[in-house]
């Protein structure tokens, strides 16, 4: 928060960023573990993942009560669904896609 706030007094737009679901879901319970629940738990994966999305938007919707949304420069990250961690897609082809379509439709 301070460092968007010394953005904004330097005219610059307010950094927002975040993780993506998927892995901020890993990083709740560790990756190892999302991983075999990937496969055994996969509803427990769909509830960690948007526990995690709700996060975001509620730090989210608090930027853009700060600074505005057009004041704004949103990045999200999502280096635990690339090919370098997860990389087959019968361990979670149906896991990022739900979540991904609610970040998109706000």
């Amino acid at each position: 928060m301070r460092f968007s706030q010394l953005q904004m007094d330097h005219h610059l737009p307010a950094f927002f960023f975040s993780r993506s679901p998927f892995t901020m879901a890993g990083t709740i319970c560790s990756l190892e573990q999302f991983c075999k629940w990937l496969m055994k738990k996969p509803e427990l994966c769909h509830r960690l993942m948007d526990f995690a999305l709700d996060h975001i938007f509620a730090v989210l919707d608090y930027w853009v009560e700060t600074f505005g949304a057009d004041h704004i420069f949103a990045w999200m990250s999502s280096p635990s669904e690339s090919n370098q961690v997860v990389f087959h897609q019968s361990t979670c082809s149906s896991l990022p896609s739900p979540t991904t379509w609610r970040i998109t439709k706000g």
